[in-house]
């Protein structure tokens, strides 16, 4: 009887142990995809760190642009009304001309 015993506890701690390394295979398998997907967000974090200052450098070097073309547009607004008022004056002395000239051919 007491080997019947015996091996009655051995059967189940046979059977417990391969259910502990079942349990710890899983386990292994779950830690391993876990650190891949650390890994992997690791990586990523980095890429977006590195996007992040690339956008913060081309936002600087577009805030740069609109200064200068704003600057740009403002020049060019007053030598367009600069232009507006020459042009202005010149029909004015082309109306002169044109009354002189009729009024030459007249007499």
């Amino acid at each position: 009887m007491k080997i019947e015993s015996q091996n009655k506890q051995i059967d189940m701690l046979t059977a417990k142990l391969i259910d502990s390394n079942r349990a710890n295979l899983a386990l292994k398998r779950e830690n391993s995809a876990l650190q891949t997907a650390n890994l992997w967000l690791t990586h990523t974090n980095e890429n977006l760190r590195k996007n992040r200052r690339e956008l913060m450098y081309t936002n600087t070097k577009l805030k740069k642009i609109k200064r200068e073309l704003m600057n740009t547009n403002s020049r060019l607004e007053t030598d367009n009304l600069e232009l507006r008022v020459k042009i202005d004056m010149l029909k004015i002395l082309d109306y002169r001309v044109e009354e002189k000239r009729k009024n030459y051919i007249n007499d």
